[in-house]
This record gives C-alpha cells, structure tokens and sequence, in this order.
C-alpha cells in the first residue's frame, strides 16, 4: 500500500529492498494461482497439441496460466517471465527455476518474509539471492532469459501471425507484428478496440482486425487453424 506498482516492478526497487518486492510477487503469484484457464487458454494449448512444431505461442502474460492449461514450456516465449519462476541474482544458472513446492502458494498481503522463506529463495547453485523471473520496468529484452531474438525470427519466419489481446504498448510484441507485416505474413488481430496491430493491417492489407475478447474469438480461431 506504500508503493505503486510500477516503483516495485523494477530492479532499483528489489536492490533497495528484497525481501518487500519478494513479498509483493509472492503475494501476485497467489492471486494468479486462484485464477484458472479460460477458453481462450485451453484452444490455444489445443492448437499446440494439433500443429505441433508449426505453432509458436508468444505471451506478455506473466501468470502461468498458458503452462497450465497445457502448452508447453518448449512452445511457449515467455517474454516478460513467469511469476512461478525464480532466478539467480547473480545469473550463475542460465535460466529460471522453478519456485521451490515449499513456498507457499497463497500469500497473505502485507506478510513480509522470514528465514524460513528467504532459505527457499536462494540459488541451488551458488547460494546466492534469487529474484523472481520476471522483466522490470527497468530492464531489457534479452534472448537468455526473455528470447528476444528468438521471438523476432519466429515472426519473421511465420505464415500466419496471430495478435490477441495487447496494447502493442511493448516493444518486443510491436517489432514483432512489423517485422512480420514487412516480410508479407498475414496478421489477424483480436482485440476489444483497434490497437497499432490493427493500424499495420489497415496499412498493409494483408490479415483482419476482429473487434471482440480472447474468448469469445480465439476458440474459433484455434478451431479453424487445427484444420
């Protein structure tokens, strides 16, 4: 309650004070984990099973929903992270762990750590703090921990791109929808309003803008594209 989110989300923030920003996200994490897939969660891991290889999902979303609605951690860029995942704070291990069973799920509001949980939250490797593995407000795309470059090359090499539900108020995802627009790739974007994806349809004339929610459009969608 002392702090706006966008001053906690950054590494400034966990330097200053760990053990507040870990209580922060433990406590985001168990508001995520009370929430469940939706429709639009499930066709897409349903797409994946159908297509294989010839499917890639790339998510903002940081609260794990997608891996439990079942796509696979091969076949998903978790390109702002993974609220269940920690990492080493001095990145001796080169990717994220997986949040120890012992760490409880729900977290109350305002419970600040104590040994017992800062033991968990260390690195099996070195010993060292971990950090939730997530991407700060003040940190960059990478390709180790965010797959930046490996996004970008997946658009490029895409026959179709698929764009539901964001602002396009990130970079990564904007670079995305034009280096696909650039290489001829159809677009269909799903979103309530028109975003600058549906701006690159208009300018491109090549894929759609649906104007609707994730799941009332990707269901069908996936539904056609398993075909």
């Amino acid at each position: 309650k002392n702090y706006r989110p966008q001053d906690m989300a950054t590494r400034a923030a966990f330097q200053r004070m760990p053990d507040d920003v870990w209580a922060w996200y433990l406590y985001r994490r168990g508001r995520c984990r009370a929430a469940e897939p939706n429709a639009a969660h499930h066709a897409l891991a349903g797409l994946e099973r159908a297509r294989g290889n010839r499917f890639l999902l790339v998510t903002q979303n940081v609260d794990g929903l997608h891996i439990r609605a079942g796509n696979s951690l091969a076949r998903t860029y978790q390109i702002h992270g993974n609220i269940d995942f920690m990492r080493c704070s001095r990145e001796c291990l080169p990717g994220p762990i997986e949040l120890p069973l012992e760490v409880p799920l729900h977290w109350d509001k305002g419970r600040l750590l104590g040994d017992a949980e800062r033991a968990l939250l260390r690195c099996p490797s070195c010993g060292a703090p971990t950090r939730p593995h997530v991407l700060w407000f003040d940190e960059s795309y990478d390709e180790p921990n965010f797959r930046f470059h490996s996004s970008l090359a997946a658009a490029s090499e895409a026959e179709l791109l698929v764009v539901v539900g964001t602002t396009g108020m990130t970079s990564l995802p904007m670079h995305m929808g034009q280096t696909g627009a650039q290489d001829g790739t159809p677009v269909i974007v799903v979103n309530p309003e028109p975003n600058p994806f549906s701006e690159l349809v208009e300018q491109t004339g090549r894929g759609a803008f649906v104007s609707g929610t994730a799941g009332n459009w990707v269901p069908a969608l996936a539904e056609r594209l398993e075909s």
